[in-house]
């Protein structure tokens, strides 16, 4: 939640989405584990590229129920949150933030 929003933001700009060639790549010159890149492609690729993704890359997996998953536990339920460098924007977390420090602006 932390390492890889500032990667791909460094590497790639401080977009809202980025491709599913962007998330594999920061996620291995982080050196993070590859156990849960559904998790993060679920974060970081656009909504409307997820159903795709998910059949073709992750087909174990239905994209929209791992971002559920994600936004139930750190996102209040809100589905449609975004990260930008580590951060929320005002669709997500609208005020209860479970992270130390805070994710808020």
């Amino acid at each position: 939640m932390s390492v890889l929003p500032a990667k791909l933001a460094k590497d790639y700009g401080g977009g809202s989405y980025y491709t599913i060639g962007q998330i594999l790549t920061a996620i291995d010159a982080c050196g993070l584990s590859k156990k849960y890149r559904q998790y993060a492609v679920a974060m970081f690729i656009d909504p409307e590229d997820l159903k795709q993704t998910f059949e073709m890359s992750f087909s174990a997996y239905e994209g929209m129920e791992v971002r559920r998953e994600i936004a139930d536990m750190f996102f209040d339920g809100e589905v449609e949150f975004v990260l930008r460098n580590g951060r929320s924007s005002q669709n997500g977390n609208p005020g209860t933030d479970p992270f130390p420090g805070g994710t808020n602006d």
